[in-house]
């Protein structure tokens, strides 16, 4: 599957997990959410330390996104077209 995402936090920044928050660098990136849009339990990733490097913390950029916050890094080798941070 093909997702289209934003880098959150990449190698060498600082990913913090508080709750279900998510920060880099102490830049809020987002909140996981509790239940999907089926209303089932969803699982998050949860991380506080370096983002090791070739990994990323990808984010959507809608709230309901599906990204790291629930399957957790994405390894550079599985960047399809490429990734750039936006700040």
């Amino acid at each position: 599957k093909y997702l289209l995402k934003e880098i959150g936090c990449y190698p060498g920044e600082i990913l913090v997990t508080k709750g279900l928050d998510y920060y880099c660098d102490g830049r809020y990136l987002g909140t996981a959410k509790q239940k999907g849009s089926d209303g089932r339990i969803v699982g998050h990733f949860e991380y506080n330390g370096t983002v090791p490097e070739g990994e990323y913390f990808m984010r959507g950029t809608h709230p309901r996104s599906y990204d790291s916050r629930y399957f957790g890094f994405v390894k550079r080798a599985a960047v399809v077209r490429g990734a750039k941070p936006i700040w």
